[in-house]
């Protein structure tokens, strides 16, 4: 009828569609639902109480092709060590330390990092919460550790000058707190709960307190493992203090981010990729084979049925016998009031099964793959998805 080829071509547009817009973003979504695109370093955030640390096996990094990179590099770190990394601006520090979060990709080897990271950049983030919440981010309260982090990041002081102590409200993005407090804060958040600890610096003058030594020049590791000596740092710290006023680029405030490199990893293409049939695939997976095939199955029925009823109209139509022609029309009468009300039985039964038997349960597992992927994507991928 006029009416089924009308709703059929407007389904058909509506199909062309969602092709088209399947087609536009199908690169975007088979980078971000393929791991092995992007290799990261391995973090066991479970394995909290492993004796190593941080494993590196001939581990190389790269932002992409023709970018800065660092060379393979085979590490072991224990838990529990002060590892030191020096070198020059531009020289692959930041890089290196990015890369032990699993937001720089990995060109070579492998590596695998053990239990929870706390990572302090020049620009410390501050929420919206007391000052504890934003030292424990998430963490039980150890009274006793709580407070050893605090004197040792020199919080004792600030937090005496507040009015609720460590439960004052700080303010939106440390709206109440000084850049020092900021960093300081953001040191007590980063080092609480940690075991290794790992210190980019140009203060030489702390070298000896660290078990391992790594220098970089150019994106190379060099690597030098040695015996604490405090009493040697100690008296390296007192002659520090004293020139700090004078030479402050050399004896800085330790910091995480001192390169000035910035991270320039592969864009994501927008373009028009021909549509996989990988993601075809991925799509059927979600939507549950069975829940497709008991929705493509009342189509099938209502097409055939349609196509039948068609059929049989045609003939009765075409009966030219006299004897039976009031017969075929008394049919032809029956047919259309069965078609008429089982056509609308079987467009609302299929409209119902799409809805709440296809698209609302995989519009809930989409939503949840989404955001599990996205809450696990590198935030160096996140820098180049469009805000539209």
């Amino acid at each position: 009828s006029s009416n089924s080829l009308t709703a059929f071509s407007m389904e058909a547009v509506q199909a062309v569609q969602n092709f088209a817009e399947i087609r536009r973003k199908s690169k975007f979504i088979d980078q971000l639902l393929q791991p092995e695109i992007f290799k990261f370093v391995e973090i066991d955030r479970a394995s909290g109480d492993s004796k190593v640390a941080i494993e590196l096996d001939q581990c190389a990094f790269s932002w992409g092709t023709d970018k800065f990179a660092i060379a393979p590099t085979t590490l072991a770190v224990k838990a529990g060590e002060l590892v030191m990394i020096v070198g020059r601006v531009g020289s692959g520090k930041s890089s290196f330390v990015t890369a032990l979060c699993g937001e720089m990709p990995i060109s070579g080897g492998s590596g695998k990092v053990h239990g929870r990271i706390g990572y302090v950049e020049q620009k410390p983030t501050i929420l919206d919460g007391t000052l504890r919440e934003n030292v424990l981010m998430g963490q039980d309260f150890d009274e006793k550790l709580f407070w050893q982090v605090i004197e040792a990041c020199d919080l004792a002081e600030d937090i005496r000058a507040m009015p609720e102590g460590d439960l004052t409200k700080v303010g939106a993005r440390g709206l109440k707190l000084s850049g020092g407090q900021k960093t300081r804060v953001a040191l007590a958040s980063g080092i609480i709960g940690t075991k290794t600890r790992i210190l980019v610096t140009h203060a030489s003058h702390v070298l000896p307190l660290g078990n391992t030594i790594i220098t970089f020049v150019d994106g190379c590791a060099h690597i030098v493992e040695q015996i604490p000596n405090d009493a040697v740092a100690a008296s390296a710290l007192s002659d520090g203090e004293k020139d700090a006023d004078s030479d402050s680029s050399d004896h800085g405030t330790p910091t995480s981010t001192n390169n000035k490199m910035s991270p320039n990893p592969d864009k994501i293409s927008f373009d028009n990729p021909p549509v996989k049939w990988s993601h075809m695939l991925q799509f059927l997976r979600y939507s549950k084979y069975w829940r497709v095939a008991a929705v493509m199955s009342v189509y099938l029925v209502n097409a055939y049925m349609l196509h039948y009823v068609s059929n049989a109209r045609l003939r009765l139509m075409t009966d030219t016998n006299p004897d039976t022609a009031m017969r075929s029309l008394q049919q032809y009468l029956k047919i259309n009031a069965l078609v008429a009300i089982g056509g609308y039985q079987l467009r609302v039964l299929g409209s119902w099964s799409l809805d709440y038997l296809w698209v609302k349960p995989l519009m809930g597992t989409l939503r949840v793959e989404s955001v599990n992927v996205l809450l696990h994507a590198p935030l160096s991928q996140m820098e180049y998805i469009p805000r539209s």
